[in-house]
């Protein structure tokens, strides 16, 4: 119990680390070094590739079939695809409903 409440202190005692820390977890789960995030940050001018607009945080978009990353995206466009189960005939059929609507 001791090193349990020990654990929670540190990490509320250093946010900064505890994020670069998931960060780096998260990176390494698609192959990608922070080196190379950055590299992909600064290559799509810090914007989202669906939106292209300037996200607080992107994230990591891939292919949940191969593991290959796409690129990145802030966190509603990359929900949205998420939600849409990745298919490009469904987002083109809510884009066509959406763009029928107005």
């Amino acid at each position: 119990m001791a090193s349990s409440a020990y654990q929670r202190a540190w990490q509320k005692a250093n946010p900064e680390k505890v994020r670069q820390y998931k960060r780096r977890t998260r990176l390494k789960a698609y192959g990608l070094t922070p080196e190379q995030f950055v590299a992909m940050v600064t290559a799509q001018k810090g914007v989202c590739l669906i939106c292209h607009e300037v996200p607080e945080q992107l994230v990591v978009d891939h292919d949940h079939v191969t593991g290959k990353v796409r690129g990145l995206l802030c966190h509603e466009c990359n929900m949205a695809l998420g939600k849409m189960k990745d298919h490009p005939a469904r987002l083109r059929a809510a884009a066509e409903y959406l763009e029928r609507s107005k």
